[in-house]
């Protein structure tokens, strides 16, 4: 009993002390630039989340993720620069929405085979960017939406990308957390389930259905969240923003990573941030890296870095207990 308090203490005390710790780095990102990539990341990190719920756990291919993203950023710059409303109610209209719509594309799911999941994101994707491109009187159609407000927190205004740091890390701890919780919790064991046997899970009276509905709603509450936090960071919306590169991005972060892993899911982002900063000159061939990519992982390492990971942490047991047996080879 003590030891189970122990850990669920430490389990929790883990996520003050990852805030703490990149509130205490902030000052290193001393240029513009690196605070605006970090924001970024941390915002796209946050979407990552969302994405290793409906792939890592629950097993749902879908590539509406980027589409869901813009969602969530036009609802929420809309709300404040057409209705004035403030950041928290916008922001959390945008997280309720992309939630609702998430839902919606998983119960359309469930009414098909899951290989025509990707058809329907597909769908779902061409039709919220013809919205998007069409409605010129809206959402200011392919030229895009101009002077989106900057976040206003009571008397705090995060007019800055330094500023707005100070609102991108405390989400995504946040985010973090409930995506532990979840992947720890009976429904998430279920969704991991059913993605792993999905015979097997129904047999033993997991409702599949159901969690892969719910999977979906959660991923689009992340989706939504990322999308708000984008707009009002960049202060400017395109539809050149949620491309489907987008998606293949953070699909690719979780593959990486490997599946239901959201640490290694958030590590991936970092190194593929940071590859993608360093080869600036390459940028128009990153889709055909992408998918080089993906196919290498698949190929190689199938389990991504988290499944590496694993296997180095059991070789090393190995190791460790064959060291401890008796010279003439008998166990002790």
């Amino acid at each position: 009993m003590i030891q189970r308090l122990y850990a669920s203490t430490f389990s929790l005390a883990r996520y003050p002390a990852l805030l703490a710790a990149l509130l205490l780095i902030e000052p290193v990102f001393s240029s513009q630039y690196l605070i605006r990539i970090v924001n970024t990341m941390l915002i796209q990190a946050v979407a990552a989340l969302g994405v290793n719920v409906v792939l890592g756990f629950a097993g749902l291919v879908s590539i509406a993720h980027a589409a869901l993203m813009a969602l969530g950023a036009y609802t929420s710059a809309l709300l404040m620069l057409k209705l004035g409303m403030p950041f928290p109610v916008a922001f959390l209209a945008a997280c309720v929405f992309c939630g609702i719509v998430s839902g919606f594309v998983g119960l359309l799911g469930n009414r098909v085979e899951t290989n025509y999941l990707l058809v329907i994101t597909l769908g779902i994707h061409v039709a919220i960017f013809l919205v998007i491109v069409n409605e010129n009187w809206l959402t200011g159609g392919a030229s895009g939406l101009f002077n989106v407000p900057k976040v206003e927190i009571g008397p705090w205004r995060l007019a800055n990308d330094r500023s707005y740091y100070w609102l991108t890390a405390p989400v995504f701890v946040a985010a973090l957390y409930f995506a532990e919780r979840l992947r720890d919790s009976k429904p998430g064991r279920a969704m991991i389930a059913a993605r792993l046997h999905t015979p097997a899970a129904r047999m033993s009276g997991i409702n599949v259905n159901r969690y892969r509905v719910w999977a979906m709603v959660f991923a689009g509450v992340y989706f939504g969240a990322s999308g708000s936090l984008f707009a009002h960071l960049i202060g400017f919306l395109g539809p050149e923003d949620f491309s489907l590169s987008l998606t293949l991005l953070l699909t690719l972060t979780v593959v990486v990573g490997g599946l239901g892993s959201n640490i290694a899911a958030c590590v991936s982002l970092v190194i593929l941030t940071a590859i993608a900063e360093a080869f600036q000159q390459a940028a128009s061939s990153w889709l055909l890296f992408y998918g080089i990519l993906i196919m290498v992982v698949m190929v190689v390492a199938p389990r991504g870095m988290a499944g590496v990971a694993e296997s180095i942490v059991e070789r090393i047991k190995r190791v460790r207990t064959l060291t401890r047996r008796p010279a003439g080879g008998a166990r002790l």
